[in-house]
């Protein structure tokens, strides 16, 4: 293994990881920069318990999320079975241009348009590296005229990761947009997210948003009295896309004896996109995504919005009716809630 001393030093102890440098550990948090399946040079970033591997030439997507040497949870799109392109990429960006999948997690923004959302993000991004994890800063969007950051650490001695996302307007327009976060998961699990219980009376409780082709008699959704739970089937024929004002701020993703818990804070008062949810789910015969977005902003010239989750991980091969909400709960109270 070898150790590198050689960097350029910034105020809050961070570092500059050059492409052609080894290994470095810090902390009990190793980083490495690696070749990962067909997607290059990556950052890979591990403990003695999880594993993650970041793009760096494209994205960012975080393409790899794993208990250390276990499978991926999250999808990736190496057979390119989920791209956009057509003559409206070729007006707006330029001739031939494509947007992938490419997999993993990665930032939007909302509201969605899709002239503006599939954007051809294929540039190399740059990384600078922390003491547990890095900051990964894109070029700034052509047409879009924003920027994304993604920042990224990983504890010291468990699975748990910290994701804080960045979204900056870099034109003189006015902006009022959200970030998006998107967790594209491997096929065949089963992913569950609260309903809120607060007790209104009179009043609505919940904002449950559909989109045109998801149909509420889909066999792949389980609607229950505190829960919904969507079924990742890759022999579904069309694709499905649930949200919901998640104030408890969790989802959980149940798939091949793992569970990945995703945490962020649902803020009450803020404005949300699609009728006012913080939380999406989308499913087709290749991925299941858990989403989480933060309120909307207005941003005028250099001004962000941010939003920030935090994962986890761990193995889980029992057996869970999702159907009996009495053993959700106790799953959820002995896993998913803390403090």
């Amino acid at each position: 293994m070898c150790y590198f001393s050689s960097f350029v030093v910034f105020p809050g102890n961070r570092r500059v990881l050059p492409l052609n440098a080894g290994v470095i550990v810090l902390i009990s948090v190793t980083l490495e920069w690696s070749d990962y399946s067909i997607y290059g040079k990556c950052l890979h970033i591990y403990n003695d318990v999880a594993e993650l591997y970041v793009s760096s030439e494209f994205g960012p997507r975080v393409l790899h999320y794993s208990l250390k040497g276990q499978p991926n949870t999250f999808y990736t799109n190496e057979g390119m079975n989920y791209i956009q392109k057509g003559p409206e990429f070729d007006n707006t960006f330029y001739p031939g241009a494509y947007w992938n999948v490419y997999g993993g997690n990665r930032l939007w923004k909302s509201p969605h348009f899709k002239q503006t959302n599939y954007y051809p993000d294929h540039d190399a991004v740059d990384v600078e590296v922390l003491n547990d994890g890095a900051i990964f800063r894109c070029k700034p969007q052509i047409f879009n005229n924003v920027q994304h950051t993604v920042e990224i650490h990983l504890a010291e001695n468990s699975s748990e990761v910290s994701m804080r996302y960045e979204i900056k307007n870099v034109s003189d327009e006015q902006k009022k947009i959200a970030c998006w976060a998107l967790s594209v998961c491997d096929i065949g699990g089963v992913s569950i997210f609260p309903q809120p219980q607060t007790r209104l009376g009179v009043l609505p409780n919940r904002h449950i948003s559909l989109w045109d082709y998801s149909d509420m008699r889909d066999e792949r959704v389980y609607w229950g009295g505190k829960y919904v739970a969507l079924l990742g089937d890759p022999n579904a024929s069309s694709p499905i896309k649930i949200g919901i004002n998640n104030v408890d701020g969790w989802a959980c993703y149940l798939n091949k004896g793992f569970c990945f818990v995703l945490r962020y804070e649902h803020v009450e008062g803020g404005e949300y996109t699609d009728f006012g949810v913080s939380y999406e789910s989308y499913a087709n015969p290749y991925f299941l995504e858990l989403e989480s977005m933060s309120p909307t902003k207005e941003l005028s010239y250099g001004e962000s919005v941010t939003h920030a989750e935090s994962w986890e991980l761990f193995t889980y091969s029992k057996a869970l009716d999702y159907k009996d909400e009495s053993q959700v709960d106790l799953f959820v109270e002995r896993y998913i809630k803390k403090g």
